[in-house]
């Protein structure tokens, strides 16, 4: 999860930020987070960052975070954004611009908690797909394929549940299989057979990817470049 926190004010900044490290570590959500001072920063470096969570501040000089949030939403209705002010002024145009939450400064800890559990359910909800097996209908969170292999008009998809790996034979196609994970930034191709998701490569080699639970996947050469770039900028965060 890559969480931005736009705020003008250092001491505010900090604190969110350790009020969320502290509920991730807790919660075992793996997350990244980038501050920022002010709308017009947050504008120009988002692109790259791409940012599921934005923690907002509503009074900044430059843009506010009210119309920095209409920017977002011109372009992006998933983007979680959670407003945070030291006045109840902009609470209902915050609800106008589908806030998932509202925090009054100074911010309290148990709330902003409540908050950010609120986004992973949603996010867990949205990230989660079906697909079908000899013996019916599968459904996974995303978050558990580590990789996947095209066999014949089928694939192969290793999953991981807590500690232990284990495989799944799909009737799902893997050019459809491609299609539907190709929103997700942590799927990567790195042969014309094979899928793997990056938040589990161990490491890369000139010839292989070599997963966490050390799996051998083949690198096509003439792809190197694109996947060594991707995981490097997928744990960088942008």
């Amino acid at each position: 999860m890559k969480i931005a926190i736009v705020e003008d004010e250092k001491e505010h900044r900090q604190l969110i930020r350790k009020y969320i490290e502290d509920v991730c570590e807790n919660k075992n959500i793996k997350y990244q987070i980038f501050e920022f001072e002010s709308g017009e920063q947050f504008l120009f470096e988002n692109e790259d960052i791409n940012a599921d969570v934005v923690f907002l501040d509503i009074q900044m000089p430059g843009i506010s975070g009210v119309e920095l949030a209409r920017k977002l939403r011109e372009n992006d209705n998933n983007i979680f954004i959670v407003f945070a002010t030291g006045i109840d002024d902009y609470i209902e145009e915050g609800y106008d611009l589908d806030a998932i939450h509202y925090l009054k400064k100074p911010i309290n800890k148990d709330k902003l908690f409540l908050c950010m559990d609120k986004i992973n359910k949603k996010n867990d909800n949205s990230r989660y797909i079906l697909f079908d097996t000899d013996d019916g209908k599968y459904k996974v969170n995303i978050k558990d394929i580590v990789s996947i292999e095209a066999a014949a008009h089928n694939t192969r998809i290793v999953m991981r549940k807590k500690e232990d790996f284990f495989e799944i034979k799909s009737t799902v196609s893997f050019g459809d299989m491609e299609q539907r994970l190709s929103g997700f930034a942590e799927f990567q191709k790195t042969h014309r057979s094979y899928l793997v998701n990056l938040s589990y490569v161990k490491n890369i080699t000139k010839t292989d990817v070599v997963m966490d639970n050390e799996s051998v996947i083949p690198l096509s050469r003439r792809m190197y470049k694109e996947v060594n770039e991707n995981f490097i900028r997928y744990f960088l965060g942008k």
